[in-house]
């Protein structure tokens, strides 16, 4: 009996030490003031929040498209051993280097380089092209003309189709989910047969692939794809060296190094064309096209990264105003809080606390800024998309943009507490009482802030008048003719046969006064000439008449 008595519960854990909760309750009776605090102060408050809000909101819209520039062709399976090929000659005494290459190039690469795994070419004249489908007729400039291996080398996705059989057959056609909609309807797409058709001559495809829209962070912008295998077919073999019309898309092998696979293949044009012995030929990294696209005596020296700097420093400055904003307001009510921090002080509350209740009204009005600024980002991207001309997405699943946000949010709001607690924590409770007030000596840093803050909006004020400016003389320079009321019809489908019945129904219409058929041989691409040599060969007829 002695023995379990002393082994009892309560005697065995009663020197057990207990969680101590008095900091989580502390923190809990922060924010329970700090709540207090802005619905007692609404007026105050609501400027406060509102100035977050602004800085949040534009550097979020900012950071969005950061971060869409950056993750451009990232989605790719094998990004890293994706390569461009380019161009580099001497002329004039400077290197130059340009992306279009010739569309012998690919095949060549493959067939004579071990450390090819595929080459491709990738082909977007820009050519007007009329697709029937039934009493379905639409006019589309956004195909490309491509090699079967490039479904290999970039990651389409596929809603229907087999990426490795879409174009064994060269009246083949791959297009976009929104193009078959556009097409076909409800109607399933995918082995139908589509019509396409140019200055009167007509061509069947069948469609074998179905692409899941293109993501917008991506430079390859098609909605149909046509293989190159549809030209041979035809006998338009293009083989000749000095037709640079084509963009060159290569994979390399697991294991090789660019550097090595660069010096071994610069000289491949110079070896299958004489009037080449000037050109050079190098691979430079796909995910790097986007930013680093700009050379300068043969050297990539950056891009539209530059632009970007400037987007991220912008948003930057805009976190900072907004910042800055906060603390001179908070700073400026130092007079009104100043009982508050003597009565405390006296009793007995340390400064520590007080720094602590100060960053918890910070650091809520930051993140009542931050849920602001987060629904109007939501609201405004559609009008900013198309002010920039973009397709920017808030993916709110995204976990990095929760993380990032809320690391802003709170890293903003304990930068911008950090000044006024320090600052009013300090008071001297003697001072106070007395009724002495608190000196109006402002600080060099106070001083410091409110020029930096007032000089930066002039400059963007300044900047958004000249840039203004700038754009209204380019709108509405001389242009040599008046472009007014102009309007221009691309000839497709049966229209160059009939342009006489058209341009007589056009004058019959009092709204119409000239009416102009235009070939200019400088406009018609390189696309179009094949178009025209095939249709006649498939007619018959020689070309040229």
């Amino acid at each position: 009996m002695e023995c379990d008595s002393v082994f009892r519960p309560g005697i065995l854990f009663r020197n057990d030490s207990s969680i101590d909760l008095t900091p989580f309750y502390m923190l809990t009776n922060y924010f329970k003031v700090a709540v207090r605090f802005m619905f007692r102060h609404k007026a105050f408050s609501a400027i406060n929040i509102l100035g977050l809000t602004m800085g949040f909101t534009g550097a979020l819209l900012l950071f969005i498209w950061i971060a869409q520039e950056l993750s451009f062709e990232q989605y790719h399976a094998d990004k890293d051993r994706l390569y461009m090929g380019w161009n580099r000659s001497l002329e004039n005494g400077q290197l130059v280097c340009w992306e279009t290459t010739p569309r012998v190039l690919a095949p060549t690469l493959k067939e004579e380089y071990a450390s090819i795994e595929a080459a491709a070419s990738y082909a977007k004249w820009g050519v007007s092209h009329l697709f029937t489908v039934g009493d379905t007729k639409l006019v589309k400039t956004s195909g490309v003309f491509a090699d079967a291996s490039l479904l290999n080398i970039l990651s389409f996705t596929f809603l229907k189709g087999d990426p490795q059989k879409a174009f064994a057959d060269p009246s083949s056609i791959i297009i976009t989910e929104k193009f078959a909609k556009q097409l076909f309807g409800e109607k399933e797409a995918f082995g139908e047969t589509v019509t396409l058709s140019q200055e009167g001559y007509k061509f069947d495809f069948t469609v074998t692939g179905v692409l899941k829209d293109l993501p917008p962070n991506t430079d390859f912008k098609f909605e149909y794809l046509i293989s190159f295998a549809f030209l041979e077919s035809l006998g338009e073999k293009d083989t000749f060296w000095g037709n640079n019309s084509v963009t060159t898309l290569v994979k390399l092998k697991e294991g090789y190094d660019l550097t090595s696979v660069n010096e071994a293949i610069k000289d491949v044009e110079k070896k299958h064309y004489a009037d080449g012995q000037h050109i050079e030929i190098f691979l430079y990294p796909l995910t790097k096209m986007r930013l680093y696209s700009r050379f300068e005596n043969g050297v990539a020296v950056g891009g539209r990264i530059e632009v970007i700097r400037m987007l991220g420093i912008l948003g930057i400055c805009l976190l900072a105003i907004a910042s800055i904003n906060f603390i001179n307001l908070s700073t400026a009510r130092a007079q009104r809080r100043s009982k508050e921090v003597a009565v405390r002080k006296v009793t007995g509350a340390f400064r520590i606390t007080l720094i602590v209740q100060f960053l918890c009204e910070a650091i809520l009005m930051a993140v009542s800024a931050g849920a602001v600024s987060l629904v109007l980002v939501y609201l405004i991207l559609p009008f900013f998309n198309v002010l920039i001309g973009n397709q920017l997405i808030l993916d709110l699943s995204n976990s990095t943009l929760w993380l990032s946000a809320a690391a802003i949010i709170f890293g903003i709001g304990f930068l911008a507490g950090s000044y006024p607690a320090l600052y009013i924590s300090a008071f001297k409770p003697v001072q106070i009482l007395k009724g002495l007030g608190v000196s109006s000596h402002r600080s060099i840093l106070r001083n410091l802030l409110v020029v930096f803050q007032f000089g930066f909006a002039v400059t963007l004020v300044v900047s958004a008048i000249v840039i203004r400016k700038q754009i209204m003389y380019v709108q509405n320079r001389d242009a040599g003719y008046s472009r007014n009321n102009l309007v221009y019809i691309p000839l497709t489908g049966e229209m160059s046969k009939n342009f006489e019945v058209f341009k007589n129904e056009l004058s019959q219409k009092w709204y119409f006064r000239f009416h102009y058929e235009s070939k200019c041989p400088h406009y018609r691409t390189v696309e179009q000439h094949r178009w025209d040599r095939m249709a006649w060969k498939k007619s018959g007829r020689p070309y040229g008449l």
